[in-house]
């Protein structure tokens, strides 16, 4: 359930700290990532590559500031279950709108 909204009408969003870089020693896949100040260059060789190659790749530059992050985690978490059900994901006829539960 959502906190109580303030006298604003504005629900509280906690701060939305970014997790600690993993301490673990696997042999994690070494990602490609794309500079998205790059994206408006004449050269797009690089990212036609790592698109192509990889499939996975992470994103630098993009401009997401830490309150977006905290609105995007405090929506999730507080989706009413009408909402929950209209989103939910049905791996068996591969029908998928949005809401994924946590397995």
């Amino acid at each position: 359930m959502a906190p109580t909204a303030p006298v604003n009408l504005k629900p509280f969003v906690p701060e939305w700290v970014p997790p600690p870089v993993t301490k673990e020693k696997h042999n994690f896949a070494q990602l490609k990532y794309i500079n998205l100040l790059v994206l408006d260059s004449e050269d797009l060789v690089l990212v036609k590559i790592i698109i192509r190659d990889d499939g996975f790749l992470f994103f630098k530059n993009h401009g997401v500031f830490l309150d977006q992050f905290a609105l995007t985690q405090y929506l999730y978490n507080n989706i009413s279950k009408k909402n929950e059900e209209c989103f939910l994901f049905y791996p068996d006829i591969g029908l998928w709108s949005g809401y994924k539960y946590f397995y």
